[in-house]
């Protein structure tokens, strides 16, 4: 029961233009501005009216750029994380913590990384700890949008 995903291109094309407010987080918090924007485009379809935690609405007085710094580096304290993203690998791992680890737990791909690639088919958690094995994500995961960006903005040099 596979479902056709909205095309990629004009979600990469939305996600750059909005580089200088992802730019703005990634150098008070480390996190690489691509993966700030994939995780802003799963959590709320990259809303800046919305929080990059959990997509909730912020408030009218609520500053986007600040609840991005605040959120990433609350959960990165919380996970005692250290050091930075740097690598695809580092990135994928970080998104797959950040919106949890129920998935592999189960031994499952998780969506929120893997939709759009052959790597998963179907299973969404639908509420907390309540899976849906046959529910199939409707959003691009972080996975092939990084792989766009990346190819798109990271220029490889010196490299064997």
């Amino acid at each position: 029961m596979a479902i056709d995903l909205p095309p990629v291109m004009p979600i990469v094309e939305r996600l750059e233009r909005s580089e200088e407010m992802y730019r703005k987080v990634e150098g008070a918090t480390g996190v690489c501005w691509m993966l700030i924007a994939c995780i802003h485009y799963r959590e709320c379809s990259g809303s800046f009216k919305r929080s990059l935690k959990d997509g909730r609405e912020l408030k009218p007085k609520e500053d986007w750029e600040l609840d991005a710094i605040r959120s990433l580096s609350d959960w990165m304290k919380k996970m005692h994380y250290k050091g930075r993203p740097d690598s695809m690998g580092a990135m994928l791992e970080f998104a797959e913590k950040w919106n949890g680890t129920g998935y592999s737990k189960l031994g499952r791909t998780s969506p929120y990384v893997w939709s759009g690639t052959p790597s998963y088919v179907r299973g969404k958690f639908v509420s907390d700890k309540k899976l849906d094995p046959n529910k199939v994500d409707e959003q691009w995961g972080v996975q092939p949008l990084l792989k766009l960006l990346w190819a798109r903005h990271v220029v490889e040099t010196d490299k064997p």
